[in-house]
This record gives C-alpha cells, structure tokens and sequence, in this order.
C-alpha cells in the first residue's frame, strides 16, 4: 500500500519561501508528518510548479500514512494554502505492463567516496537505462523495467544546507513511458524511489497508464 498526499504551498509564507531554496529544510518539515520516520515511512518528495499559474503543489509519497495535522493551519501567512489531501492506492501491476512515468532524480555516479553529477544528457539518459536493467559489470541489480522513451529536461542547480555543510544538488526530470520486467523489483523501486538525494525532492517516481 502507498500513501499520496498533496499539500498546496502557500507562496506567501516566509517558511515556504525559506524552503524554496533549501529543500533539505522542506524534507525536515514534512517529517513532521511521520514523527520524523523517513526510513520506516519511505517517505519520498516532489515539488512540482504548475507552468501556468505557478501554484506549488507538493507531491508526498509513503508506505505510512501520515498526520499532516501540524501542517494544517491555512490562510494569508500559513505553510499551506489548502488542507492537505491524501488517498491509499494499491496499483494494479504486472510484468510486461507499460506505463507513462516521471521522475526527478540527482543522476551521478560516486567516484573515490565523492558523488559527482552527470552534466551530459547522454549521460543521463544512460544513466535512467541502467537503474531499470541493472549492471552486472559494476554490481549494480535491475529495478525491475526497461525505459521504452523517455524526454530529458535540462538539468537544475539546486542549493541547499544540512547543518553547517553546504551543498548543490543537480536534478533531472524525467518523463516517458517504460514496461515492467520484474514487478516485485519494480513495486520495491516504487516505494523506496531511484537515486540518491531523496532528502532534497529526488526519487519519486510517478505512474500512469501507459
């Protein structure tokens, strides 16, 4: 069982614009809807900006239901704009199954201990292929799907702080369409995202019919 909720920002927050520009903060927020569980709640994030009327919806996806009831307050000045809205969904799946997805993930690779970004959209673009086939070469097991398309948006610096280190993550979004080759894999790649940097909005991949 995975748990969707959607929480609107409120644009006029100091708080929301605070965590615009670091997004660890906003992942420190939402945890206050699982008592801080991340690990056990498999608690992923997304923000996503409507292109036209530039409304902030913030996708939140977990195997725990959350209590949003510490983010509830609305209005002129409060985090959220609308009370928050969450649905329990079971998807039906099955091996060979297509189906439109999307994804923004932090693709790079860790080289002596350090993750470096992949700035070349081939790069990326192999990148996605290999987390859903999997590396035997290089240890790196299959999720379960094959990318059958995909387009690659330009890549976004994003900065934020844990504590005192500061960072910039680089993010991608992904949209296309893939089929499922191991559904078991696939369902586990659903529930604990792809990719590094969850934390900072990465790794929540999205499904619809294909």
């Amino acid at each position: 069982m995975i748990y969707l909720s959607q929480l609107i920002l409120n644009p006029a927050s100091r708080m929301v614009q605070n965590e615009l520009h670091n997004p660890y903060q906003m992942h420190r927020t939402l945890m206050r809807g699982f008592n801080g569980r991340r690990e056990t709640a498999n608690v992923l994030y997304r923000l996503d900006v409507h292109p036209y009327s530039g409304m902030l919806a913030l996708l939140v996806q977990s195997t725990e239901e959350p209590d949003w009831q510490p983010l509830t307050q609305t209005g002129q000045g409060k985090y959220l704009l609308a009370p928050p809205t969450c649905k329990a969904i079971d998807p039906p799946l099955q091996n060979g199954q297509i189906l439109q997805f999307r994804l923004v993930a932090n693709p790079s690779v860790k080289r002596e201990g350090k993750r470096h970004a992949l700035y070349k959209e081939e790069e990326q673009r192999r990148w996605l292929e290999t987390k859903g086939i999997g590396c035997p070469e290089k240890k790196r097991p299959p999720l379960g799907f094959r990318v059958l398309e995909m387009d690659v948006q330009k890549p976004r610096k994003r900065y934020s702080t844990k504590g005192k280190l500061k960072m910039i993550i680089y993010t991608v979004q992904y949209d296309g369409r893939l089929q499922i080759t191991d559904v078991t894999k696939f369902q586990k790649a659903l529930q604990k995202g792809i990719g590094p940097a969850k934390a900072f909005g990465c790794g929540l991949l999205s499904i619809a019919p294909g």
